[in-house]
């Protein structure tokens, strides 16, 4: 709302899911939301956030496709210029930061 003061983001504890790189073709999507119910790629890792949001799990190089688990569904909201959904690069012996923006309930 114009004049409004703006909603800080705020942090949740929330199961990550870690896929093979995942292409919207492979997803069965709700309509043309960022919410899903099936992923029909491999399952690589899970892990819960802590309450501040943050998460670590270790991977092997490569890339990913990261997904929030909620409820049956199943949230990401980026994808790439090739429609591959949610994609994080990890290399060895580094740490890859990567924000999530849980905004399937939001209103614009």
């Amino acid at each position: 709302m114009k004049g409004a003061p703006e909603n800080k983001p705020r942090p949740v504890s929330v199961t990550l899911l870690v896929y093979e790189p995942t292409n919207l073709t492979q997803v069965q999507r709700v309509e043309t939301s960022a919410l899903y119910t099936a992923i029909n790629t491999r399952k690589v890792a899970s892990v819960l956030s802590d309450s501040t949001g943050a998460f670590s799990v270790a991977l092997p190089p490569g890339t990913y496709s990261l997904f929030v688990q909620q409820g049956k569904f199943f949230f990401a909201n980026s994808f790439d210029s090739q429609n591959n959904i949610q994609l994080v690069t990890v290399e060895a012996n580094k740490v890859t930061p990567f924000n999530i923006t849980i905004n399937s309930g939001a209103v614009y």
